[in-house]
Parts: structure tokens; C-alpha cells; sequence
């Protein structure tokens, strides 16, 4: 049973450091929060900054009639992996490859609702940062967890249209 239990701390200490440290103080909203921040919600698809969706359905909605792949963030607003990722996807490279090419949707799980973990446990996503690549259908092309380096953000964008 020791060994079970320090295997449990040690799991928890190593997710609690990938997801860093609160920044935010007071409680969390009472109703699930899936939101866009200003700067992701400019643009249209035209190679401009990505309209960024908050509904994962939708999305995949818009993909199909689009014929385009679906770029997913899952996020924490007290994850800073999740803020330094936010800071890469306002890259102008990054918002034009994403902006030309993908459907774009991020979901705050900040809250940790049930609405929001039915949402994980769809998409399979039980970190934060998580991002997802799927086809219009629905189907994952490509995963990553964590924060990227921006040379491996570009080439995961990049590397599923081809």
C-alpha cells in the first residue's frame, strides 16, 4: 500500500508542475466558462487571426462544410504553460497558418465543471495545455501535451496538411 500511495503523490506532483501554479485568487465561476480571449476573437478565415470558437461541435460543424482539419486548445487561465502557449498561438506565423487553414476552437476548463470534464473525457484530454488535430470528421490526426517550442508548434500545424 506504501508503494501505491507514493506512486499517487509522485503522479500528482508531476501533473500539479506540468500545470503550474494558480495566478488567480477568490473562487472559480459557478457555471462552466468556455471562452474566448479579444485577441483570439478577430479575424475571419482568410489568413488573418483565427476566429477562435468555443464549441467543440461546432467546430467540427464548420470543418466539414469547410473541408478544413480542427485545431482544438484545451486551457486553464491558472496554468502558465497555458498562457505562454496562448502567447505562441498570437504568433503572426502561427495565427496565419491556423487562420488560413484550420477551425480553431478553445475550450477553458479552468473551472473543472462537470460540463467541462464530460468535454475532457470526450477529447480525451486530462492535461492542460492539450492540443488536438482532427478532420472534419472528428478523427485525431495529431495530439500534443504540454507546451510546445515554437519551431514544433509550426511543424505539427504544418505537418497535417500535407
Amino acid at each position: 500500500m506504501r508503494v501505491g500511495m507514493r506512486t499517487a503523490i509522485f503522479v500528482l506532483a508531476v501533473g500539479l508542475a506540468a500545470c503550474g501554479t494558480p495566478k488567480r485568487s477568490g473562487s472559480p465561476p459557478a457555471t462552466p466558462v468556455i471562452s474566448n480571449t479579444p485577441a483570439h476573437d478577430a479575424g475571419a478565415h482568410d489568413g488573418g487571426p483565427p476566429k477562435w470558437l468555443t464549441d467543440p461541435d461546432k467546430a467540427l460543424s464548420d470543418a466539414g462544410a469547410q473541408h478544413r482539419p480542427v485545431l482544438i486548445e484545451f486551457f486553464a487561465v491558472w496554468a502558465v504553460p497555458c498562457e505562454q502557449l496562448d502567447k505562441e498561438l498570437r504568433d503572426p506565423d502561427v495565427e496565419r497558418l491556423v487562420g488560413e487553414h484550420y477551425v480553431a476552437a478553445r475550450i477553458d476548463v479552468t473551472d473543472g465543471s462537470d460540463a467541462e470534464k464530460q468535454i475532457q473525457d470526450r477529447f480525451h484530454a486530462d492535461a492542460v495545455p492539450t492540443l488536438l488535430v482532427l478532420d472534419a470528421s472528428g478523427h485525431e490526426l495529431a495530439r500534443r501535451v504540454g507546451l510546445p517550442a515554437h519551431a514544433e508548434l509550426l511543424d505539427l500545424l504544418g505537418r497535417v496538411l500535407h
